[in-house]
């Protein structure tokens, strides 16, 4: 509309207004309608340029921002500055890998002397992360005069990103505390319950709390993640209280993090509760209750709980159903779980299934004993049987004691490849009807090829 008023008013040719109105479609990601008002202005300067490479950059491909790079001299006999520089990160970064255009660029900014600018050297440092370059990004870190919090707070996430987790903390204590903002703080605590280091990103938490940094929505999110991956019972308490004190426990994010948790650490009731005081409900939050009941061995509970969200009129996705799948097995609810998975096989709620269904109504049949079906089903499945859904066969062979099918699912099972899983457990499916003989001779081919079985191992928060 404003468009619009501007062409009735006879402003088409005010370089100002026609700038204006490409940065609005380009930020909008308009991008046929920025570049065809864009290439009817009758003139255009180095601010228009940037306006419409920003936006390129914000939603197409490199090569379309390199080419109106180019294009800004050869057209228009523009020199790019530092906002024209600026304006392509996105899509640098976005590319990932991209290290020669990196370089490129980086190269031209020293040679027109932008490079000691802080917020270039932030842009150019997270593009040699993403570019899995992080000796680069290290050198431009090390060679800047003015850090900020951004340019701490990058170069962290570069080692997260990276998965380099002892450089990133050793980075962060070296930090100054007038610089450790929030940013700094959340970046090394996602990345650590990213990187299985949940224990540390608690610690983390608790250090950020004594250091005057109020958490925000996303430290929160983080600390409850690692506490469900510990079974931190204790933790997750004490974060729930802050969500409370703080008036975060009303974002359904958060509330469908706290039921998360309180699932893993055994608290299904607490879970109940925090679920029916929300005041809003997105499909997330369903899905979690629904596992959190069909974990804790209450499928009829959770079957109840996708009744009542049809009836809330909320469209249960690819998620939801494997909640149900997986809460018929839990609790042994074969017809129930055939119902689940007849109506999901039929697009009744436009959902496609996917092997983790397939898999999921596998292992149901199997642990229920149904061991031709739930063999007739994985022949069936529109996807190749992989190692996880062919183990449970097996060891379902075990627990019955059908060493007829255990042959012929363990075949199956080594033509993916070698696995120690596959021979520990038709292994002992022999032994369990007294094979004896047979039982030696998979454990001698086991040995034969180097295989070890590793052992597993868990711990809770006591």
């Amino acid at each position: 509309m404003i468009h619009t008023h501007a062409k009735g008013s006879g402003f088409t040719d005010d370089l100002y207004v026609c700038t204006a109105v490409v940065d609005f479609y380009a930020k909008c990601g308009e991008l046929d309608m920025a570049i065809k008002v864009f290439d009817e202005m009758p003139k255009r300067d180095v601010v228009a340029w940037n306006a419409v490479i920003s936006g390129f950059s914000l939603y197409s491909g490199l090569a379309d921002v390199i080419s109106l790079f180019k294009d800004m001299r050869r057209r228009d006999g523009l020199s790019p500055n530092l906002s024209t520089i600026v304006g392509m990160f996105p899509a640098l970064g976005r590319s990932g890998g991209t290290l020669r255009e990196g370089r490129s660029v980086h190269g031209y900014c020293v040679r027109m002397g932008f490079s000691d600018d802080v917020v270039f050297k932030t842009g150019i440092l997270d593009v040699y992360s993403k570019s899995k370059c992080i000796v680069y990004a290290r050198r431009v870190f090390d060679s800047s005069c003015l850090k900020n919090e951004v340019t701490w707070s990058a170069m962290i996430g570069g080692y997260i990103e990276n998965e380099m987790m002892m450089e990133a903390g050793g980075l962060f204590l070296q930090i100054e505390i007038c610089l450790k903002d929030i940013v700094s703080y959340n970046s090394l605590i996602s990345g650590c319950v990213e990187n299985c280091r949940a224990e540390e990103s608690l610690h983390l938490f608790r250090d950020m709390k004594c250091s005057g940094v109020g958490p925000d929505i996303t430290t929160l999110l983080g600390a409850l993640t690692a506490c469900s991956h510990l079974a931190a019972l204790r933790h997750g308490f004490s974060c729930h209280g802050y969500c409370v004190v703080h008036g975060y426990a009303v974002n359904t994010t958060i509330c469908n993090a706290l039921m998360d948790m309180y699932t893993k650490c055994g608290k299904i009731d607490v879970a109940n509760r925090v679920f029916d005081t929300m005041h809003k409900r997105d499909t997330v939050s369903w899905n979690t209750m629904m596992f959190g009941f069909g974990n804790h061995g209450i499928g009829k509970e959770a079957l109840s709980l996708f009744d009542s969200m049809r009836d809330a009129g909320v469209s249960p996705d690819d998620v939801t159903f494997l909640a149900l799948l997986s809460a018929c097995n839990h609790s042994g609810l074969v017809d129930e779980g055939r119902q689940v998975f007849s109506s999901l096989s039929r697009g009744d709620f436009n959902v496609t299934p996917r092997i983790d269904h397939y898999n999921c109504m596998a292992d149901l049949l199997a642990r229920a004993g149904y061991l031709d079906e739930a063999y007739d089903h994985v022949n069936k499945m529109p996807f190749k049987p992989d190692v996880n859904v062919l183990g449970t066969l097996l060891s379902a062979c075990l627990t019955y004691k059908n060493v007829e099918l255990g042959d012929k699912v363990s075949t199956k099972m080594h033509s993916l490849g070698e696995t120690t899983g596959g021979f520990v457990l038709l292994s002992n499916t022999y032994s369990a009807v007294e094979r004896w003989e047979d039982a030696e001779s998979i454990r001698t081919t086991q040995k034969k090829t180097g295989l070890h079985k590793i052992p597993g191992y868990s711990w809770v928060d006591v």
